[in-house]
């Protein structure tokens, strides 16, 4: 991996499913391995906190500022972990958007995501599993709203199956349905192995 493209850990599950606490986590050990890595956190987590609602127009806001977020990382460090993809916007656009607003979301996220890769710049995908009671501090939706989150996170990902392929030291990861165009590996579960091990052959490819 040249010094100008970044590999995008991206972290996706309905809210209260411990994808911020993985993160950190994940960046914890990059850091510890000398990885160049940094944290693209959930920009609208704030507005839970303020219990401030999320107007319809205020979705193109918050997907300006969450790709700000990620994109003024991008050629500067080997390594982004995100809470929060991108592409979530377009799930959540979809569940609580009319249907002009979801439609305008999905179109601006895609063309970021073609963007991005045509900068060079490559992602992976790792699909969370629910293991914890909900907790509904500093969140939007309550546990049955956030259950519906990981249904449509399943459909827009598709039922993935990882297989590894080691050749040469890169890790492959083959979904069994819908490859992605965006992502250049998926993970069905934190479970599938070596994750630390296979982002760090990555940056070095």
């Amino acid at each position: 991996m040249t010094a100008r493209q970044t590999l995008i850990v991206e972290l996706y599950a309905g809210p209260s499913s411990g994808k911020s606490t993985y993160a950190a986590v994940l960046y914890a050990q990059l850091k510890e391995a000398q990885i160049s890595v940094e944290l693209a956190r959930e920009y609208v987590k704030r507005w839970a906190w303020e219990g401030r609602a999320i107007g319809s127009f205020d979705e193109y806001y918050v997907l300006g500022k969450q790709i700000h977020e990620e994109s003024s990382l991008l050629g500067k460090v080997a390594v982004v972990v995100t809470d929060r993809p991108v592409l979530l916007s377009t799930i959540y656009a979809s569940l609580y958007a009319p249907a002009r607003i979801a439609q305008g979301i999905r179109q601006a996220v895609f063309s970021y995501y073609d963007a991005v890769a045509e900068a060079g710049h490559r992602r992976i995908a790792v699909r969370m599993k629910r293991r914890r009671d909900y907790d509904p501090c500093g969140r939007f939706e309550d546990a049955n709203q956030a259950a519906v989150v990981d249904g449509v996170v399943d459909t827009e990902l598709g039922e993935m199956l990882a297989m590894s392929d080691l050749h040469a030291g890169i890790a492959r990861w083959v979904p069994s349905l819908n490859l992605h165009p965006h992502f250049i590996g998926l993970y069905s579960d934190l479970a599938t192995g070596h994750l630390i091990e296979d982002i760090i052959a990555l940056t070095k490819s």
